[in-house]
């Protein structure tokens, strides 16, 4: 199975109404979200940009909150996979704050690990992933939130890009200096965080 990606969609994306970005995925649900788009590796859509307004509603209702109350976009990558960059940038709110978090499809909410916070002297996050040989329970579910609640009115943009299809190998997804996560076969290895 081709890897994929996918995330809620709402009022406060680019396309007002809940679309698929795709290259041949289809609307999914899982136990944590509705209304999904795909990102299939292989596919003619190497990047997927997504604009976030965390003080607007989305259209499957409330933002979902961590456990410390910051809002969040969650985000599945499941399948075979492959090596992805996601992050985040400012939108209107060049003072916003993002972090990107990891778990298992199958852990609750608050199974979420930090991977990353700030990166380059920014408050956004960025990192590289590495996903090899998943599948229920274990698709790796991405949480991109707000830093605090203080940052539950920001906007931004997130985005993760599907960095080389050729790629067969971790090392091969690791720059030696992003933030950079291994998840192969249910088992998680960060190389480095921030």
């Amino acid at each position: 199975m081709p890897g994929k990606v996918s995330s809620l969609i709402g009022k406060a994306f680019w396309i007002a109404t809940a679309v698929s970005i795709s290259v041949s995925g289809a609307l999914a649900q899982s136990n944590d979200q509705n209304n999904w788009y795909s990102l299939e590796k292989g596919g003619i859509i190497s990047v997927v940009r997504n604009y976030v307004d965390f003080n607007s509603t989305r259209q499957a209702g409330a933002w979902p909150t961590l456990g410390g109350g910051q809002k969040y976009v969650p985000v599945k990558i499941e399948g075979s996979g492959g090596c992805y960059k996601v992050f985040t940038e400012p939108k209107t709110n060049a003072n916003g704050d993002t972090r990107i978090w990891y778990k298992k499809e199958a852990d609750p909410v608050s199974g979420y690990k930090s991977l990353n916070d700030d990166i380059n002297g920014t408050l956004f996050s960025s990192a590289r992933i590495w996903v090899e040989g998943t599948s229920y329970p274990n698709n790796l579910f991405l949480a991109i939130s707000a830093y605090s609640t203080t940052y539950n009115a920001m906007d931004f943009t997130w985005s993760i890009q599907n960095m080389n299809t050729t790629w067969t190998t971790p090392a091969q997804c690791d720059d030696g200096a992003s933030p950079f996560l291994k998840y192969i076969n249910g088992v998680f290895t960060v190389i480095r965080g921030g």
